[in-house]
């Protein structure tokens, strides 16, 4: 009996522990909602970008997008590297 008392001690110790460290839970996070809607904007539609072959300095916005041709899912693209394109509106908080 005293053989089984010394190894139900350990294990009640551990059970004990592990229960009192699930209820320390830490605060919510004050950026959870702001990260959330940032996360939303990694995923865009294929079809709504526009390309064009290799052009310098594609990134200004002086740049004319607008007779670019739309990227057409699972297009083949041998014609060497391209400069891909797409407009967004970042939300307000």
């Amino acid at each position: 009996m005293k053989r089984l008392f010394v190894l139900f001690t350990p294990l009640l110790f551990v059970v004990v522990a592990t229960c009192q460290c699930q209820e320390a839970q830490s605060p919510p996070d004050p950026f959870k909602g702001t990260l959330d809607r940032l996360a939303s904007l990694t995923v865009e539609a294929a079809p709504e970008w526009r390309f064009h072959d290799d052009i310098a300095h594609p990134e200004d916005p002086s740049v004319d997008d607008a007779a670019w041709p739309i990227v057409k899912v699972h297009e083949p693209w041998n014609t060497g590297p391209r400069v891909l394109r797409r407009w967004i509106q970042i939300p307000r908080r």
